[in-house]
């Protein structure tokens, strides 16, 4: 970890538990668990819920880059519903 952001591991291991949708509340236990049954070790510093609802953003921020981008990009008309 440098200052307050997380190495890159641990941003995947994060964003991995929410994209398998782990609530935002638990993934800070589920990679604790992980780590410790996998390599029996424990983490210095987990994320708090407020690193994984960060994370949380960014992922949709990029979703909707993403999906503007393909909606600029295609001839169709598009439909959105609500």
């Amino acid at each position: 970890m440098d200052g307050n952001q997380f190495d890159i591991k641990t941003r995947r291991c994060v964003q991995f538990c929410l994209a398998k949708n782990a609530p935002q509340q638990n993934v800070s236990e589920v990679v604790n668990f992980v780590v410790h049954e996998m390599a029996e070790r424990s983490l210095e510093k987990l994320p708090k819920r407020s690193a994984a609802q960060n994370r949380a953003q960014e992922m949709n921020n990029i979703s909707n880059i993403q999906t503007g981008e393909i909606m600029s990009k295609t001839n169709a008309r598009l439909n959105l519903a609500f």
